[in-house]
């Protein structure tokens, strides 16, 4: 599931919108239930389908942009009209995973098993025409989650999670003004990183490890080479996560828990 908001020039929120990612059942090779999207009203607090994304198996991102809805879902990116639901424009991209936008652009991270020939793409959000790509000669030769826009450069979750066995933990770097992409590494504790957070000049990556338990890194975003401090397996904190000032988080069947963002 992923979440959207959609405010008015008024500031307050005029709907939040829901993606259902669905359900395909990949043994019996059938769509049991479909791609869809929803909008919440938190004014009235209802929730109704608005669109069906057909032929979709699944879906991986939803995010608002000024009135217009985006959604990457299986291999479609898809744009809505945030008022009507108007399906008003997709494009084929194999492998989308999730997004950012800045400026005129949407920045998107790839992934699929059996390798992609790249795994970052920069696209015109008004025309999804291609701007450019980064490739394995550019330094990004894995497969990538969570895309996060923080001021001119891009930030990349690149985890090769498609790839069982051989994850990789690094956060990517895309300069917007230069065009130009470098890497991050989390170190040995910092695998198979999913989401990242932003809190003032620093980044926190959730890692999925080897699927076995998480962990979280810290990058200070202010030194010119930044550092990253990877946090305990959270299955090793779980008994502190109630004793200190409070930063949420979530995990796969695990109750909502917090922990410091300074220590």
């Amino acid at each position: 599931m992923a979440v959207g908001l959609a405010a008015s020039a008024q500031q307050y929120v005029h709907q939040v919108v829901v993606l259902s990612e669905g359900y395909f059942d990949f043994g019996t090779q059938t769509q049991v239930m479909p791609v869809t999207l929803y909008s919440y009203d938190p004014a009235q607090g209802t929730t109704q389908p608005v669109a069906v994304i057909n032929n979709a198996r699944f879906g991986t991102h939803v995010q608002v942009e000024g009135p217009y809805i985006y959604v990457a879902a299986d291999s479609f990116l898809l744009k809505y009209d945030a008022d009507t639901y108007m399906l008003l424009d997709q494009e084929i991209v194999t492998g989308i995973r999730r997004f950012d936008f800045w400026n005129d652009f949407i920045i998107l991270s790839r992934g699929e098993v059996g390798g992609l020939p790249h795994y970052l793409e920069v696209r015109d959000k008004n025309t999804f025409d291609l701007e450019y790509i980064v490739a394995p000669a550019d330094g990004l030769s894995h497969s990538g989650e969570d895309v996060v826009v923080v001021g001119d450069k891009a930030y990349i979750a690149v985890n090769n999670a498609f790839d069982w066995g051989n994850v990789v933990g690094y956060v990517g770097v895309l300069d917007l003004v230069n065009e130009t992409y470098s890497q991050i590494d989390l170190g040995p504790g910092g695998t198979n990183p999913e989401n990242i957070m932003v809190d003032g000049a620093r980044l926190w990556t959730l890692n999925n490890t080897d699927f076995t338990g998480s962990s979280i890194s810290r990058i200070d975003l202010a030194n010119s080479s930044p550092s990253t401090s990877p946090r305990a397996l959270l299955s090793e904190v779980v008994a502190q996560l109630r004793k200190w000032p409070r930063r949420k988080c979530s995990s796969w069947n695990t109750p909502l828990a917090k922990w410091p963002a300074t220590t």
